[in-house]
């Protein structure tokens, strides 16, 4: 089912008004965020809580990493839709005019019509909650994802490539994989008899806040 008309006519010229509103001068900096800063987030959260005393976060991660390509995937199977830059003339694919190298690189991971959600909103939004959530382990990795993620959202819409309710989507599946995984994992540790760590599930460790 084509939804393109349909994401237009909910959201109209939002993507068009974005582009005009940002000042050329920053398409090397968002395509940098969005080819480079988005796999930074994916690869730096899994080792941080790799290293991380409590393995509860690495678990519910890459459970929520599993869930949003899923359930992506079916979302692209069900739902086609193209992007703004291959939609409509207003918009501009700033990122392949500036940088045509780009489109063979993007062009063998994703096709044209996986857009709706946005699983670079998704999966970054993911990276977010849970550095937010190890915010007291990790006090400067929040700031830092929380730079990198609005960048690379900003990014996707600022370069043509999604429409804002792709974003929208991609914020509630983030958020979802997250809740869903961390369901998973605790459902999965109680049946193997798997005690929880220290600080995990309500209980307190023994060191104070």
């Amino acid at each position: 089912m084509d939804i393109t008309d349909g994401l237009y006519a909910v959201e109209g010229d939002f993507v068009p008004v974005l582009q005009d509103v940002i000042p050329d001068a920053t398409i090397e900096f968002f395509t940098v965020m969005y080819m480079f800063g988005f796999p930074y987030l994916l690869v730096t959260a899994p080792i941080l809580y790799f290293l991380s005393t409590s393995q509860r976060h690495l678990k519910e991660l890459l459970v929520a990493y599993l869930l949003n390509y899923v359930i992506g995937a079916i979302c692209y199977t069900l739902f086609i839709a193209y992007g703004p830059r291959n939609h409509l003339s207003s918009v501009d694919g700033l990122m392949y005019e500036f940088y045509p190298q780009t489109q063979d690189l993007t062009a063998a991971v994703s096709a044209n019509t996986d857009v709706f959600p946005s699983l670079h909103t998704s999966l970054a939004v993911v990276v977010l909650v849970f550095a937010w959530r190890s915010r007291k382990e990790y006090p400067r990795w929040f700031p830092l994802a929380a730079f990198v993620v609005t960048s690379v959202v900003i990014s996707t819409m600022y370069l043509g490539i999604h429409w804002a309710l792709d974003i929208v989507a991609g914020a509630v599946l983030g958020v979802g994989s997250v809740y869903i995984a961390e369901w998973i994992v605790k459902r999965t540790e109680r049946e193997s008899g798997q005690a929880p760590n220290p600080g995990e599930d309500g209980i307190p460790s023994d060191v104070s806040d």
